[in-house]
């Protein structure tokens, strides 16, 4: 979707408070359009004909005019939150959206804040600047217009023609930015990138002894988004020359032509105050406070044109939506996945079938790329070769909504947010009404009845950072066994748990109508499923737990291990 068209639906949704809004600058921009009259009639009708006290009145028409100017701008500041911070609350949705959707590839983590925080803080930032800078430079140049052509027609052009052709200027100048504008922003993601990368792997790149080639890749980004500000910078200097000959150079045409209009001394006084006091002041904000800020507004709403979304995404144009069995074939073929161009591959040319109602559990040392294989199924992880399927349908080819609909998956780092119990466990729930009696069964058939009375039932308030790393993996494992996810990936999901507790939740999973996928935390988990994938870094080895017993000598010791009492998990 465009950006624009993103932006200006964005602001209709707000066109409640932008008549609000537009209501308050005709009052505030009363001074703009009264001020230089009521001078003009001061002196013309009070001071220079004798009348003192006619001409004080006059003045005190101009303090009238302030209060009521300043009534209009504080009811501006007060209309102003009700626009930009909607604006921004649908614009993080926008970009959030766009890049759930987007099947390419899974989103690089500081690019995407960077377009979340960076980006959408601009366009609010600069949405407000222009609401308040660009409209009363609007309301201020209008009202000087105006209140000229009311003292003499002929004032009215003479100083209007040299600002129409300082905002015809200003115009070019916006055109000629944009590109290095644009160059500044790519070049912040780029450098927020690579930065970003260098600083979360500085254990790998200090191991493998490659800091020069870190440093050199950073530093050559970081040059490259210095000399893109330093470059559109030194163009900025020419709003200088703008407000130069937008600013004085009516004022001096004014004041070489007023003695061939014949303007009296009133007049002049009035057409100088319209000048100086309304129309100057105004273009200086909006030329130096709002050029470079236009111009942001303009690069980057483009920018986040290209990733966000607020209905239907363009990109899901191909995308197909077919009607899967109630618990779909889940089948990898020829999978390969590595971290990196010459990086070793972490899963190679797997080969993989979950049937419907399957259990298998995935086993192997830490650090092997069983979670790599969790997220690969899920599609948080996109394969470099081969291709892994639902029922037959490519998983990048479906809509991310069926795909995460139909598999679920709950990492050892559980996610929890401050909500009520029953908000936390109706998140994956399309729909919740009337869903308390199932969320209490669920609870009781996962062993977290205890924990949600504690908590004050399903009204109770729950606090992330004061519930223990068990007590949040039992809600999301409630969370999901309420889901409508027909396959269930417990990624370690239970190593928190105690045997006896993490046996009763995998009993519970494997009741559910649905497929299992256990990354298993302890060797129990391996014994219960169906079948168990291992995988040792060399090899990729399926079959029935007592199976691999017999032929897997590595597998064997384990298990030995494990049946003679001492702590023999997978990853050891």
């Amino acid at each position: 979707m465009s950006g624009w068209r993103l932006y200006w639906e964005a602001l209709i949704r707000r066109r409640r408070a932008l008549w609000r809004l537009a209501g308050a600058s005709v009052v505030e921009g009363v001074p703009a359009l009264l001020s230089g009259w009521l001078l003009a009639q001061a002196v013309d009708r009070g001071f220079a004909a004798g009348a003192a006290w006619l001409g004080a009145a006059w003045l005190g028409g101009f303090t009238l005019t302030m209060i009521i100017g300043a009534y209009g701008s504080r009811a501006v500041w007060r209309l102003l939150g009700d626009i930009i911070e909607p604006l921004r609350d649908d614009l993080v949705t926008a970009v959030a959206r766009g890049l759930l959707f987007d099947r390419e590839a899974p989103p690089d983590g500081t690019a995407v804040v960077a377009r979340i925080t960076r980006h959408v803080e601009i366009i609010r930032d600069v949405t407000g600047g222009l609401l308040v800078f660009g409209r009363s430079f609007l309301v201020a140049t209008i009202g000087a217009v105006v209140g000229l052509a009311g003292l003499s027609p002929a004032l009215a052009l003479i100083t209007g023609l040299p600002l129409v052709f300082t905002l015809l200027l200003f115009g070019w100048l916006l055109q000629a930015m944009a590109d290095r504008q644009r160059d500044t922003v790519l070049t912040e993601e780029d450098c927020a990138r690579s930065v970003g990368e260098v600083l979360g792997g500085l254990r790998d790149i200090t191991a493998c002894g490659g800091q020069e080639q870190a440093i050199a890749r950073a530093v050559r980004d970081i040059d490259a988004q210095a000399a893109a500000s330093i470059r559109l910078a030194r163009l900025a200097t020419v709003r200088v020359l703008l407000v130069a000959v937008g600013g004085m150079l009516p004022l001096v045409v004014l004041l070489a032509a007023a003695p061939r209009l014949g303007l009296s001394a009133g007049e002049l006084v009035g057409a100088v105050t319209y000048l100086t006091v309304g129309v100057q002041p105004a273009l200086n904000a909006l030329i130096r406070g709002m050029g470079s800020s236009v111009l942001r507004l303009v690069v980057t709403l483009r920018r986040l044109g290209e990733v966000a979304t607020v209905d239907e995404p363009t990109r899901l144009r191909t995308v197909e939506r077919p009607a899967l069995g109630e618990v779909p074939e889940l089948r990898l073929t020829g999978i390969s996945f590595s971290y990196g161009i010459r990086a070793r591959p972490v899963v190679n040319e797997l080969d993989l079938t979950v049937g419907p109602g399957d259990h298998l559990a995935i086993v192997g040392p830490s650090g092997i790329g069983k979670s790599t294989v969790a997220n690969l199924v899920c599609g948080l992880l996109r394969a470099q070769r081969g291709r892994i399927t639902l029922d037959g349908h490519n998983i990048r080819r479906l809509d991310p909504r069926d795909l995460h609909a139909t598999i679920g998956l709950i990492p050892q780092q559980a996610y929890v947010f401050a909500g009520s119990v029953r908000e936390n466990l109706t998140y994956l729930m399309p729909d919740s009404e009337g869903a308390d009696p199932r969320l209490l069964w669920a609870a009781r058939e996962l062993g977290a009845a205890a924990l949600v009375k504690r908590l004050g039932g399903l009204d109770g308030v729950v606090d992330p950072g004061e519930l223990s790393a068990s007590e949040r993996q039992l809600l999301a494992l409630v969370r999901l066994y309420v889901s409508t996810a027909a396959i269930a990936v417990l990624d370690e999901a239970t190593a928190n748990l105690d045997p006896v507790a993490e046996a009763k939740v995998e009993q519970a999973f494997r009741e559910r109508p649905g497929s299992l996928i256990v990354i298993a935390h302890r060797l129990s988990s391996a014994a219960r499923a169906d079948s168990v994938l291992l995988l040792d870094g060399r090899h990729q080895i399926s079959g029935k737990h007592e199976e691999l017993v017999n032929t897997v000598p590595s597998y064997a010791a384990v298990v030995r291990a494990w049946q003679g009492g001492q702590p023999a998990l997978p990853g050891s």
